[in-house]
Order: structure tokens, then C-alpha cells, then sequence
């Protein structure tokens, strides 16, 4: 028992150190409920930074929906609607946030994600600002409205986009997005 008791020690410790600048963690299904929970707790960090806070109150409007968009991991509720599961981590160190958004997506579809992320991650803010525009008055965004939003959040951020993407098979990726705030 005492073997036991030292394992589950050492393990807390470890997760205790990995984890201590974790403020919000969440996996599970993605519905309005989870939103506003998250949402509130969002509301109580732009009580200690104002504009930090609402930066990051933006970005996780982005970033939620994001999740919607690409979570292959699906539910049907008991309204026989369908809910899209993920992840969602804001994470808080001395100069900044970070949020970051994980789920399961088809390689097809998130190809194109990448190709955008990396393509606004080299604009500067007059391109980024121009392009956002341009993406507001194409046709394209009838369709396929993710240009805006993560043009949003690099203008909102005034830091790049981080995408990372490990493949699990030939079909199906491990997708995380993650947008970094400084503290004002």
C-alpha cells in the first residue's frame, strides 16, 4: 500500500508541475452550456485584466467555433442534434495567455486550415487587414468563413497563429490551435 501511495505522490507531482499554469481545461462535448461556463470564467480574468481579457474573450468566440467546424469526434444529443467534441486549454504565465484548442479532423479539411494559417501568419497587420476585406467580399467566404476569423485573431493577438497537426492515420489528425495574448 505504501508503494502505491508513493506512485500516486510522485504522479500528482508531476502533473501538479506540468499543469500549474493551466486555468481553464476542458475535454468533452461542445454545446452552448459548455460555452457560457467557460465564457463566465473567461468574464472573471477580464476582471484582472481588462484588455487582456477581452482580447482573449474574442479569440475564444474564434477558436470555439473553429472546434464546431473541424471536431470529427461527434455525439448526437438527446435532441438528435449532432455535438462536436474537443478540447479547450487557456493557460496563464507572468507576460501572457494562451488558449488552445485541440480535436480529431479529417486530413482533407484541415489541409487547407494549415495552408491558411501559415499564409496570415506571414502577413503584417496592413496585408493581414487588407486580405480580411478581401476575404469579406469574396465568394469564397459563402462557403468557407475560417479566412476571417483567424485573420481576427492574429489582428486581435498581434501574434501568429501556432498550428500543429499529427497525423494518426491516413484519414484522421490530431489538429491544435494556439493564439497567444500578452498581457497589457
Amino acid at each position: 500500500m505504501n508503494e502505491i501511495n508513493n506512485k500516486f505522490i510522485e504522479l500528482y507531482s508531476e502533473l501538479n508541475n506540468l499543469y500549474k499554469n493551466v486555468k481553464i481545461f476542458y475535454y468533452g462535448p461542445i454545446n452552448d452550456n459548455i460555452f457560457l461556463t467557460i465564457e463566465k470564467q473567461i468574464r472573471e480574468i477580464k476582471e484582472k485584466y481588462p484588455r487582456t481579457g477581452k482580447k482573449l474573450q474574442k479569440i475564444y468566440i474564434e477558436l470555439f467555433q473553429n472546434l464546431l467546424q473541424y471536431s470529427l469526434e461527434k455525439q448526437l444529443a438527446l435532441n438528435k442534434k449532432e455535438i462536436a467534441y474537443g478540447s479547450l486549454i487557456i493557460t496563464e504565465t507572468e507576460n501572457q495567455y494562451k488558449l488552445i484548442t485541440a480535436n480529431h479532423a479529417e486530413i482533407e479539411k484541415i489541409e487547407t486550415l494549415v495552408q491558411k494559417c501559415n499564409y496570415i501568419n506571414s502577413l503584417d497587420r496592413k496585408s493581414l487587414r487588407q486580405y480580411k476585406i478581401k476575404q469579406r467580399t469574396s465568394a469564397e467566404t459563402t462557403t468557407d468563413n475560417a479566412n476571417i476569423g483567424l485573420i481576427q485573431v492574429i489582428l486581435t493577438t498581434s501574434n501568429p497563429i501556432c498550428v500543429n497537426v499529427q497525423e494518426i492515420n491516413n484519414k484522421i489528425s490530431f489538429l491544435s490551435l494556439t493564439a497567444t495574448i500578452n498581457k497589457l
